[in-house]
């Protein structure tokens, strides 16, 4: 039995078809990591914009202990790197961005930030701000926990009391 030419072409253009439709899932894929990938650089680049106020929070940093104020422009600084984390906290909900990724990227960076004692006294906690800081407290409530359940080290643990024993942060569903 013989094949007819139409046969033969039917078969190629069928295999053509299916050649196709697994490359374009390969260039899908691809595409995808790709846009996570720089997404994840966008945001590791938007954090950077925030490394004078980080030298100042960590040990041996002019704000690494508790001081009796902080400048304006210190207090501008501590609000612009929450935004940060502000803006991520939303990005974990919405399940953009896993918190399995941003762990290793930017705990740090957040532990030295929302445990350190003046950035809570003049900002998180204080009575005229911290209504506006719900985010940052369940991004730390989920965060923590996960850090907990991991047994991964939390950073200036000691701080975190202050935090979780406030009004807004009970409140918060993580």
């Amino acid at each position: 039995m013989a094949i007819s030419p139409e046969m033969w072409i039917s078969t190629i253009a069928a295999g053509a078809s299916a050649l196709g439709l697994i490359l374009l899932a390969a260039q899908t894929r691809f595409q995808t990591r790709l846009a996570k990938a720089q997404f994840v650089n966008q945001l590791s680049e938007d954090v950077d914009r925030n490394i004078d106020l980080e030298i100042q929070l960590e040990a041996g940093g002019r704000l690494y202990e508790g001081v009796a104020e902080v400048t304006e422009l210190d207090r501008q600084n501590i609000v612009k790197f929450l935004t940060f984390f502000d803006r991520l906290y939303h990005l974990v909900k919405l399940r953009i961005v896993p918190l399995a990724i941003i762990d290793p990227l930017f705990s740090y960076r957040f532990f030295i930030l929302v445990h350190n004692p003046n950035v809570q006294e003049f900002e998180l906690l204080h009575d005229q701000t911290r209504h506006f800081w719900t985010s940052i407290f369940c991004l730390h409530k989920m965060w923590y926990a996960y850090r907990v359940r991991r047994r991964l080290l939390i950073l200036r643990p000691e701080s975190a009391a202050r935090l979780r024993n406030d009004s807004v942060y009970k409140k918060c569903k993580a």
